[in-house]
């Protein structure tokens, strides 16, 4: 879930990605930063998107909820959402393959059961 982002403003942005839309934040650098910062970070973002907690950001939150959809289109959300946007998926994704291999099999494996 480690995706690589430019320092924007928040703002929505709408996408369609398998017929639905959804709604993307984008967010700064520093913000995707402090999501996987650290395992636990990086734990904790995963289990939003795995366990869907309501104590999690609302931020993350989102994203995370976008996971199932973004799955299935190997995590592009392209033309239908910003640049930004997909630079935000990007970082996530690329930072939980590359420094929390362990929460990236786990998010995998949860959404390959379509869950």
């Amino acid at each position: 879930m480690q995706i690589l982002l430019l320092v924007l403003p928040l703002v929505l942005s709408a996408c369609s990605v398998c017929g639905k839309n959804l709604e993307i934040p984008e967010v700064s650098q520093q913000d995707l930063d402090r999501w996987v910062s650290t395992p636990e970070k990086a734990a904790e973002a995963v289990g939003c998107a795995i366990e869907h907690k309501s104590h999690c950001n609302p931020r993350v939150a989102t994203v995370a909820s976008l996971m199932p959809d973004l799955f299935k289109t190997n995590f592009q959300c392209r033309p239908h959402c910003s640049e930004a946007g997909q630079k935000a998926i990007d970082f996530l994704v690329k930072t939980l393959e590359d420094k929390y291999p362990e929460q990236w099999q786990r998010l995998n494996t949860h959404l390959s059961k379509g869950n």
